[in-house]
């Protein structure tokens, strides 16, 4: 983090298919300072792009909430630019793409 802290990164995290997160995944979510989230739908459009949207989330370590099951993941909502395109693919979608800077 920007804080001076940092997580360890001699073990990859997994990217196995799971319906949860693993406690080293977790540490790293509860120790970021920067998360992508890019989600999608697939709407009418003829472009295979159309409906995807990724975006940048930013707060202090600590900011992104896991569950105590590592089944979910919750980000707060910080004013924007008022077109919500994250949470309109999500209602559409519930599949998230993460990347931890």
């Amino acid at each position: 983090g920007t804080d001076g802290s940092t997580v360890s990164t001699s073990t990859p995290v997994s990217s196995v298919r799971s319906d949860h997160l693993s406690v080293q995944q977790i540490a790293v979510l509860q120790q970021a300072d920067t998360i992508f989230v890019a989600t999608g739908y697939r709407g009418d459009g003829d472009d295979v792009r159309y409906g995807n949207d990724a975006s940048h989330r930013g707060g202090p370590a600590g900011f992104v909430k896991v569950s105590a099951d590592g089944k979910t993941i919750t980000l707060p909502e910080f004013k924007g630019n008022n077109h919500f395109n994250s949470l309109g693919n999500l209602v559409l979608d519930s599949h998230m793409g993460t990347t931890v800077a």
